[in-house]
């Protein structure tokens, strides 16, 4: 018989264009292409259309699709909630359609459920506890501890608000669900050293995948640009790994090489980043790209400036497909076992930074790395081991 799962998605998995959501749409599209019957529940704002319906339609057998509103009728209703548990897993609780949702994933009969991200963590617990289904969660980080991380990181007083009230009970909540799943599947070896050192043993590691639908292509794509960096053009670490690249590496490197040119892609970014980028000639801004492997293949040297508090970058993992040379801070490798730091160059300062760019940029080659190693922990071996560890 068929594996049948459960899927709780903290939000919408497709289009898959911001780290999350490529994290998670990857993972089910190689599930769905392995044979796993997949239930899907998903949350976000807004009327979900019927393209994003549809994609999601072709991988799973049912698609529970739960609304979010940002009215305030919609968030007075979960205040009493929010009194004991975090604000974004108040929010998901879904009230009058509990009764429904119960019965639908009761009539789906799944060997288990797979809770992927914390924020649907009540609805999980709930589902756990009434229908006696085993639960698997993945951990996208050590949630209380990047959230403070967000906090400092943030630079406006909304961003400091709002990660303020996102910390308020996710302690306790995120202790709870490692302490009620059967197994924990966690995006990051550093991560799992982390609850190791507190006694728990049910961890294991289960990074990121590739794009099941993309190879290396970079024997065949001729880049554009010097440098790439694609990342998300809001989040506050990411802003600040920007303007850290653009005030203090990149005037080192238009010193020794002014034709060095940048391109900067990313979703939604704010303003003082295409202000800023504005100004600059020899930088070019993409912003929202559709496809990150052609972006990351548009350039020569792939970097990534911004620094991680806890989880893992998956604009690592998609830049390790390209075959090109990466240039990184230390702390973006947080997360990553020792033989994959090994493919990356590593610089922390701007002098570093700097001369890695200029160095790189006159050789001719640069060591990539082994494409079974990648394979071993990014691609569909990954995915067979998950399958054969839940199915067992």
């Amino acid at each position: 018989m068929p594996l049948r799962i459960t899927v709780l998605c903290h939000e919408t998995p497709f289009p898959p264009n911001h780290g999350g959501r490529v994290d998670m749409w990857r993972r089910l599209l190689m599930m769905s292409r392995m044979g796993v019957q997949l239930q899907i529940i998903s949350w976000d704002y807004g009327i979900l259309d019927s393209e994003r319906a549809a994609a999601i339609d072709r991988i799973s057998l049912q698609h529970i699709y739960i609304p979010l509103k940002r009215s305030i009728a919609f968030r007075v209703r979960r205040i009493p909630l929010m009194l004991r548990y975090p604000w974004f897993a108040s929010v998901r609780w879904p009230l009058a359609h509990l009764a429904s949702i119960t019965r639908s994933v009761s009539d789906f009969g799944p060997n288990i459920l797979f809770l992927d991200g914390w924020h649907g963590g009540l609805l999980a617990l709930y589902l756990q506890k009434r229908l006696d289904i085993p639960l698997y969660y993945r951990s996208h980080n050590i949630e209380h501890i990047y959230i403070k991380a967000q906090h400092e990181f943030a630079r406006t007083l909304r961003t400091r608000i709002v990660t303020y009230i996102a910390d308020v009970h996710l302690k306790k909540f995120e202790f709870s669900l490692v302490n009620r799943a059967k197994k924990v599947y966690d995006i990051s070896v550093a991560d799992m050293r982390y609850w190791e050192l507190m006694g728990y043993t049910k961890f294991d590691y289960l990074p990121p995948l590739f794009d099941p639908d993309q190879s290396d292509s970079s024997s065949v794509t001729e880049p554009s640009y010097d440098l790439v960096f694609l990342g998300n053009l809001n989040a506050p670490n990411n802003v600040l790994g920007i303007r850290w690249l653009l005030d203090e590496v990149m005037p080192i490197v238009w010193r020794e090489r002014p034709s060095t040119s940048l391109l900067i892609a990313g979703s939604h970014p704010i303003p003082r980043i295409t202000e800023q980028l504005a100004t600059l000639e020899q930088v070019t801004l993409l912003p929202n790209p559709v496809d990150a492997t052609s972006v990351l293949l548009s350039g020569r040297i792939c970097i990534n400036p911004v620094q991680t508090a806890s989880g893992i970058q998956i604009k690592n993992i998609d830049m390790l497909l390209t075959g090109r040379p990466i240039i990184t801070i230390g702390s973006s490798l947080s997360g990553f076992p020792d033989d994959i730091c090994s493919c990356f160059i590593v610089a922390d300062n701007a002098l570093e930074f700097s001369g890695a760019i200029l160095r790189t940029l006159e050789s001719a080659s640069s060591d990539l790395c082994n494409k079974d190693l990648l394979d071993s922990y990014f691609g569909k071996d990954r995915v067979m081991q998950l399958l054969q560890d839940m199915g067992t």
